[in-house]
């Protein structure tokens, strides 16, 4: 059973920028969205993989710091929403 993580993305000055939004340090910057979208998902299983007894997942006290109209809950990988602040966030499961 894959295991669903939130990135947030957006484009900025001809680059696509975006994180992981519960596993820290998975961060990236790609020409396009499907290449920062794979590398994503590459980083994040590299971390999960090298890591795991290190890495944890936000609590919901650290998640309440997000505005909550900008959560939004996804069935469908790769489905995305535009938050207020103008970050896409897609869901994706490794």
């Amino acid at each position: 059973m894959s295991q669903p993580y939130t990135a947030l993305i957006r484009q900025s000055e001809g680059w696509w920028i975006g994180w992981m939004q519960e596993v820290r340090g998975v961060t990236c910057q790609e020409r396009t969205r499907d290449e920062l979208l794979d590398t994503l998902k590459i980083t994040l299983r590299e971390i999960l993989e090298y890591e795991t007894p290190k890495v944890y997942r936000r609590t919901e006290s650290e998640t309440e710091k997000v505005k909550f109209s900008d959560i939004l809950e996804f069935g469908t990988q790769g489905a995305s929403h535009c938050t207020d602040s103008g970050f896409e966030e897609v869901k994706i499961a490794i």
